[in-house]
């Protein structure tokens, strides 16, 4: 069982501008791909988790962001999850269009974090099959996408070992500006411009597994 939560209050992604309902990718960057993240994020006001809908069948699928470390620490572990624990993704998923707009999003999120948070190291590990999928594939394919703006430490390899930390390099990136309850900025991997709203209606599912 799920245990839900309410949180007093939510950011809410939306893109400033937008193509449909996916956000226009700066060619250069992507090589003309189909892929793209999912426009449409939840994150608790202190961006500790974040959550998004992939439009999967026979019915979508909330997946979970979480930054986790101690408070005023410096190094925190990044979690990437199904919010039901026993939704199991099909074994083709890892060749769908769905997977690697997945491993966008979580791109995204990365990036939005770590503006918010510039001095924290985030450690990805491969201590689960969905883990070791997404982060890989970030640090694989994606890998051009995180030198631009990240210092990037690739570990030794090994079942419970990271699979690499990233910090943020001291170069500005996003360029915010606030007007009451919404943030407005551009993303220098998406080349795109996002407004975070504040909403305080949200439910979220916070349940992450501790293994």
């Amino acid at each position: 069982m799920i245990h839900i939560r309410e949180i007093s209050s939510f950011f809410i992604l939306q893109p400033a501008i937008q193509d449909g309902d996916r956000l226009q990718i700066h060619p250069s960057n992507f090589n003309r791909m189909a892929y793209a993240p999912y426009t449409d994020l939840e994150a608790t006001p202190d961006f500790t988790t974040f959550q998004f809908i992939s439009p999967t069948l026979p019915e979508p699928t909330v997946r979970q962001v979480r930054f986790n470390g101690q408070q005023g620490g410096r190094i925190y572990n990044v979690e990437f999850r199904n919010k039901t624990t026993d939704r199991r993704d099909a074994p083709s998923w890892p060749d769908s269009k769905d997977f690697f707009s997945t491993v966008l999003t979580t791109l995204q999120i990365i990036e939005i974090y770590s503006e918010r948070y510039p001095g924290r190291i985030l450690l990805f590990s491969r201590d689960s099959k969905a883990k070791a999928l997404v982060f890989g594939t970030i640090l694989g394919r994606f890998h051009h996408l995180l030198t631009p703006l990240f210092d990037v430490e690739t570990e030794r390899p090994g079942p419970g070992s990271p699979i690499f930390q990233i910090k943020r390099k001291p170069i500005p990136c996003f360029s915010i500006s606030t007007v009451e309850s919404i943030w407005n900025g551009t993303s220098q991997i998406f080349h795109d411009r996002f407004s975070i709203k504040l909403d305080k209606r949200i439910r979220i599912g916070l349940t992450l597994p501790t293994d």
